[in-house]
Parts: structure tokens; C-alpha cells; sequence
């Protein structure tokens, strides 16, 4: 359990340690101080009154330290300390996203602003961005690629992507992107319906079933 500090000292720590490294939280600086009394001293309230009162700064600014280090990290912040990162990167949190999505966003951002333009670096955003794989880099003609998409992409997010992307390549290259908004088998479908069309009435079909110099042979065939 994280130790209570006094009110001036600020926030809490929010974590004690950091998964896959090193970083661990040291809270201990005040009970290691009095344990290292002499034998002589221990036991007199004052003596450690003095040394507790000394030692404590220490501990407050290991914490102060702690969260500098640790909790305004990319890959550990969290909640406005994670918002205050994207406002620094120009990127709002999405309504309703969590701080793994907002995250990965920012991440996105960083990723982009450390771009060097090589196919590498497009893909590296591209993937991030996406949370996919399945894409790739085609060269087209000198200085010029395409980021081809294979899987469906929101409008929104296409656009996002592209916008990205040309951020990320190197300057006097043009990378178009190329994606799929709907499923190819559903661009195009025949239709179960008999035409509705009627004359006076533009807005329905191709054409009248019922009169073949209206174009009625191809009324009803799409939808």
C-alpha cells in the first residue's frame, strides 16, 4: 500500500513499479534511516522525531522524482496526465476512447514526428495507426509509392491515414494511399425488385419496364 503524504506534498503515486524494466518505487527511506540508527539512539523519540523529519524529504522527493520518471512516460501515463501529453502533440482524446486507443494516437504522433521518409517509417505509422498489418508499400514511379490497404477503412479514418502518411514521407516524394471504404462484392449488387419506375417520376430506376423506349431493359437490374 502507497503511504499517505501530507497535503502540500501533491498527488500519490498512481504505480510503484514499471512492467518489463527495472523501475521500482523506493518507500522505504524513512524506516531504512531509523533502522540504521546507532544502538544508542533507537528508542529516543526525539533522536528519530529529527531523523524522520529529515529523511521524509528525501521520500517526498523520490516520489516527486518517481513521477517524473515514471508516470508521465508514453507507454505508462495514464488518465490527464496521458491527455496532457496528446495536448502537447496537438491530439484530443476521441470521445469515448480509452487511454490504450488514445495512447496508441499519440503514439501514432510521435511516430510520425520522428519519421526519417523511409518505407520503414510509413509502414511503422500506417500499422500503428490502423492496428493492422495488412498493407504495403508500392513503388509506382521514381519518388513516387502507394500505401496499399488491404482491408475495409471508415472514410474518417482513411482520410486520417493519408493525411499521416504524407506527413511522415520525405519531402520532394509523393506516396498516395489506397484503401477500400465498402467490401468490393457489395459496391455492386442485381436487384430482387421490379421497377418502380413511372413516367413524370426521374427518381425511380433506370428506366419502365413497361415501355422499351424508356431504357426499361434496364430497369430493376441494379440496386
Amino acid at each position: 500500500m502507497l503511504p499517505t503524504f501530507p497535503r502540500s506534498f501533491g498527488h500519490l503515486p498512481s504505480m510503484s513499479s514499471v512492467e518489463g524494466t527495472a523501475l521500482a518505487l523506493d518507500l522505504a527511506h524513512v524506516e531504512r534511516a531509523q533502522e540504521r540508527l546507532l544502538t544508542q539512539f533507537k528508542g529516543k523519540p526525539r533522536i528519530e522525531g529529527v531523523v524522520r523529519a529529515l529523511v521524509r524529504q528525501v521520500q517526498h522527493l523520490e516520489v516527486a522524482a518517481w513521477q517524473l520518471l515514471a508516470e508521465r512516460q508514453l507507454v505508462t501515463a495514464a488518465g490527464a496526465v496521458l491527455d496532457r501529453i496528446g495536448e502537447i502533440l496537438g491530439v484530443s482524446r476521441s470521445p469515448g476512447a480509452n487511454d490504450d486507443r488514445h495512447r496508441r494516437r499519440v503514439g501514432v504522433e510521435v511516430r510520425v514526428l520522428r519519421s526519417r521518409g523511409t518505407g520503414g517509417d510509413i509502414l511503422g505509422v500506417a500499422s500503428l495507426y490502423t492496428a493492422e498489418t495488412e498493407m504495403r508499400l508500392d513503388q509506382r514511379l521514381p519518388c513516387e509509392a502507394a500505401l496499399v490497404v488491404g482491408f475495409e477503412l471508415p472514410g474518417e479514418e482513411a482520410f486520417e491515414l493519408a493525411r499521416l502518411v504524407t506527413l511522415a514521407k520525405s519531402a520532394g516524394h509523393r506516396v498516395v494511399t489506397e484503401y477500400l471504404v465498402h467490401p468490393v462484392a457489395a459496391t455492386l449488387t442485381f436487384s430482387t425488385a421490379l421497377s418502380t419506375w413511372e413516367p413524370n417520376n426521374d427518381a425511380t430506376g433506370f428506366g419502365w419496364s413497361g415501355d422499351s423506349t424508356l431504357g426499361g431493359q434496364l430497369a430493376g437490374v441494379t440496386e
